[in-house]
């Protein structure tokens, strides 16, 4: 498998623990520093293997292929704080998944 790839989908991962952790910061008043400290470093993890990606791949496509992380996220949030995930949000889930498939095919020739 292609390193940008990997680096792509690690963007994800990294992205959606950072948003877990400033929400668990939100939350727990005992542990907010450790919970923002957490979210800060996966931040700026995030940064590092972003500006590798970006070395290597047009912005105009590995921005879009961000998008993935609004449903990690929405998941994430509804796995481990039990948030809802509406009728709308779902419809939403599935334009973005349309528009990632539509840049990803449309423009991955580089990859």
């Amino acid at each position: 498998m292609n390193i940008i790839i990997i680096l792509l989908l690690l963007t994800v991962i990294v992205e959606t623990a950072q948003q877990l952790f400033f929400k668990m910061a939100g939350i727990d008043n005992k542990k907010r520093l450790i919970y923002s400290f957490l979210g800060i470093s996966m931040y700026l993890l995030f940064v590092i293997i972003w500006l590798r990606i970006l070395k290597n791949l047009p912005l105009g496509f590995a921005l879009p292929i961000m998008g993935f992380n609004y449903i990690t996220v929405a998941l994430a949030g509804n796995l481990f704080f039990k948030e809802k995930i509406s009728i709308k949000r779902w419809s939403g889930i599935v334009l973005i998944l349309i528009g990632l498939t539509l840049v990803w095919f449309g423009g991955a020739s580089f990859l």
